[in-house]
């Protein structure tokens, strides 16, 4: 019996180390599976602060919510983070749950990780029902819980929510500094409010608080999108009054309200008041400065300008300096090529600005086909042209009085895809083909018929006629046969449906047309919209005791004195067709005039 008991417990023995055996082994899995997990873990969220595509950012996110890996504070504040920059607010507002849920009451860090998720999404419902929340569980929102709440409020253009919320800090006696009135600043700022904003500016101090360049900057920027350049300026010198010295971009935002409005002595005035405090200039300030003398006509400031900019080493040219640099060399168009192609050497790619720049410059030289010939390398370069740029190269035909080119490049931008002539376009085309009907000696039929059909084209397109389109139109249907003087007729009698009124040249055109056509039964209907004129008049009455007085030295002609059997009255209606008729060719100067108001609002465009 003993033995067998001893075998027993040989046996016993055996078993034992077989379960401790198993037990070690389950164990030191255990242990290497959550070694496993923990470094599956620390990899994962350092996934998430590196700099990745969203769609990386948010399979890492589902990977630590799918394992249940997020277990302190630490971890769930990075991915609130996370999910905020990608204004995933909802995905943000869910965590806090989740981590009630895991035994974690969210605390102030974690409810202003949530706010400024809040605050990127500009959902500003969201941000107070939380700060609410935050009084609710106990948790005291600070000054900087307000700020992002302030900010959402600004971004969704809620002003009132915003200074309410301001009130409501100092009310419940958060500490104040500038973030928070900063906040409500731009809020104000960006609803235009300027005055409340001033005022928010203005109360600081009195709180023993001293405005930043941010606060003024915002300030002025609102300023500048409403068209107080000069209130923008006195802001900035308002700011050494409150022992605020202001810098580079305070300035920069000054200086491009200026150039918004095209005032360049203004903006030479800041760069002499940088240099007298000592306040460096930048790329963006050269940038603007140079924009504004260009736009201002100041050609020579501009080119010194960027003569200043180009040999200033400590300055990297961008492609914002090499537009303003072509906008000042508006009508040196060697210039133009040369800072296009230096840009080609310094691999900056130029975009439709850029060459809409240069094809301007050789528009101004009277350069049509080099202007033509940039728009083609524009294409090689695989730069698209838009519809301002064929409206430059269309305002260099018309300046240069070459109708055929000009036709040629709209038909071009006609039928390019995704390119729709606009109105600049047809009043461009329309007043180099008027130009080339007054400067043919020889009745061009073919360019007046192509003329009136660019003129009903534009009608369909919604556009409305001038009043100098309507004389294109007009002298077009005079040199054309055909049933071009119904149009003119029709020109006559609905040019007042676009507001456009009847002129005594317009009229002549028409009576031309009729009278060419064989229809001189119309000539008394167009005569009474002839507008009285005393000068014109006092014309008539000599040219009729002219002809009354030949009548009585020479009865036997008698018979010719007028298109109707009263001779009276005949001598009457060729008077006022001949003073229309003189008046018309008169009026082609005043035409001539017209035009250029079109060359005008084309430039501009460019």
């Amino acid at each position: 019996g003993g033995g067998r008991g001893g075998g027993g417990g040989r046996g016993g023995g055996r078993g034992g180390e077989e379960r401790n055996k198993r037990f070690r082994t389950l164990r030191t899995k255990n242990t290497w599976r959550l070694k496993q997990e923990e470094e599956d873990k620390h990899s994962l969220l350092a996934d998430l602060r590196k700099v990745k595509p969203a769609s990386e950012h948010l399979r890492v996110i589902a990977a630590l919510q799918q394992r249940r890996m997020l277990s302190d504070y630490k971890e769930y504040m990075l991915v609130i983070e996370v999910l905020g920059k990608m204004k995933l607010w909802k995905e943000a507002m869910g965590l806090l749950m989740d981590m009630e849920r895991n035994g974690l009451k969210p605390d102030l860090l974690s409810y202003n990780a949530v706010l400024r998720a809040l605050e990127r999404s500009g959902q500003w419902e969201k941000a107070i029902g939380l700060l609410k929340e935050m009084w609710a569980e106990g948790c005291t929102p600070d000054d900087w819980s307000y700020t992002a709440a302030i900010s959402a409020c600004g971004k969704a253009g809620m002003w009132v929510e915003a200074l309410r919320l301001l009130a409501e800090m100092e009310k419940k006696g958060i500490r104040l500094h500038i973030k928070p009135y900063f906040a409500a600043i731009s809020a104000c700022a960006k609803a235009g409010e300027l005055a409340r904003a001033q005022q928010l500016l203005e109360s600081m101090p009195a709180r023993g608080l001293t405005p930043d360049a941010y606060c003024y900057n915002t300030l002025m920027a609102a300023m500048a999108k409403t068209g107080m350049w000069q209130m923008a300026i006195d802001t900035l010198h308002g700011m050494r009054a409150n022992k605020v010295a202001p810098d580079t971009v305070v300035y920069n935002t000054a200086i491009n309200a200026c150039k918004k409005f095209k005032k360049g002595k203004p903006t030479l005035a800041l760069l002499i008041d940088m240099l007298d405090h000592k306040v460096d200039m930048d790329t963006t300030t050269y940038n603007n400065a140079i924009t504004s003398c260009a736009w201002s006509s100041l050609q020579q400031e501009a080119t010194e300008l960027v003569e200043e900019l180009s040999s200033d080493n400590s300055l990297d040219l961008d492609r914002m300096s090499y537009s303003a640099s072509m906008r000042a060399h508006n009508k040196d168009w060697p210039q133009a090529l040369a800072l296009l192609e230096e840009m080609r050497n310094s691999k900056i790619d130029a975009d439709q600005v850029d060459y809409s720049a240069a094809i301007a410059s050789c528009a101004h030289a009277l350069k049509p086909e080099i202007a033509e010939e940039i728009m083609r390398n524009m294409k090689m370069s695989l730069v698209a042209p838009d519809i301002v740029v064929y409206n430059s190269v269309l305002s260099a035909a018309d300046k240069a009085d070459q109708w055929e080119r000009a036709v040629a490049i709209f038909e071009e931008a006609r039928a390019e895809e995704g390119i729709k002539p606009d109105k600049i376009s047809y009043f461009t085309v329309l007043s180099a083909c008027g130009k080339g009907l007054r400067g043919s000696d020889e009745n061009n039929e073919d360019l007046a018929v192509l003329t009136v059909r660019l003129f009903e084209d534009m009608r369909r397109k919604k556009i409305r006629p001038t009043r100098f389109l309507y004389q294109v139109a007009l002298d077009a249907c005079e040199r054309s046969a055909g049933t071009s003087w119904q149009r003119a007729l029709h020109y006559v009698n609905t040019m007042h449906f676009d507001g456009v009124q009847t002129t005594n040249p317009m009229v002549g055109s028409a009576l031309m047309a009729c009278e060419q056509a064989g229809r001189p039964d119309l000539a008394s209907e167009l005569e009474g919209l002839l507008t009285p004129n005393p000068e014109r008049e006092g014309r008539r009455r000599d040219e009729r005791r002219m002809r009354e007085g030949a009548k009585v030295r020479r009865p036997q002609r008698s018979r010719g004195g007028g298109r109707n059997s009263d001779g009276a009255r005949g001598s009457e209606g060729d008077g006022r067709l001949l003073a229309a008729r003189a008046e018309r060719n008169a009026a082609r100067q005043a035409a001539i005039e017209k035009a250029a108001e079109v060359r005008a609002m084309s430039e501009r465009a460019a």
